[in-house]
């Protein structure tokens, strides 16, 4: 909305059309996002594109079925590879069942999520190669499944002394912890995913 080349919006699930995140609040879908980027640009083999979504999709849209928003995913880097874009970073998905937003329900629903986001990750696995061989691409994928699983194991090693919490105060202080509210990282975590990201990129 400011000019720049980042169309993604917080709230928004995969495929075509919007999402209503807050009552009268409407925000575009990755599908419209993409159409919206390519109305005034032209991708070229030289630009990285960062596609990460479907957490959304079951969380704010109740999709019970975890191959369609990583269908959506796959459509939506043919769309882009089409228009020219050659290379991608797609990261998957945590264990939904081990985030604050979800860790007071029972076991059973807890369980129902993490095998919702392990179908995802396996289907987004799965696409990744007929992909690159049938438009010509790299995909990278990035394992923030592994990665929260090693984070939630050896906590001390990343600096963090709370897990399972959220940091969301007056103060705006994170500091040790791996959430920052409800569903999302704090920005000590996202330095740790970014690094990871940046290690899946060969260069230049």
């Amino acid at each position: 909305l400011a000019g720049g080349l980042n169309y993604a919006f917080g709230g928004a699930s995969t495929g075509p059309g919007f999402t209503t995140f807050v009552p009268g609040e409407q925000v575009p879908n990755v599908d419209t996002q993409i159409g919206l980027y390519l109305a005034s640009h032209t991708p070229s083999a030289s630009q990285l594109f960062t596609i990460w979504g479907g957490a959304n999709d079951l969380l704010i849209g109740n999709q019970s079925n975890p191959t369609v928003p990583a269908q959506n995913i796959a459509n939506e880097i043919t769309v882009l590879a089409h228009a020219g874009a050659r290379q991608f970073i797609v990261p998957n998905l945590p264990l939904l069942g081990n985030i604050p937003l979800t860790n007071t329900l029972s076991t059973s629903v807890r369980q129902g999520l993490d095998a919702w986001s392990i179908g995802f990750n396996q289907t987004l696995q799965s696409e990744v190669t007929p992909l690159q061989q049938s438009l010509g691409v790299q995909i990278h994928l990035v394992d923030i499944q592994g990665l929260l699983g090693n984070i939630e194991a050896n906590p001390a090693n990343y600096g963090f002394t709370n897990i399972t919490g959220y940091a969301k105060n007056p103060s705006l202080a994170g500091n040790g912890y791996l959430f920052w509210d409800l569903e999302h990282p704090t920005t000590a975590a996202d330095q740790i995913i970014g690094n990871l990201a940046a290690q899946s990129v060969p260069e230049p």
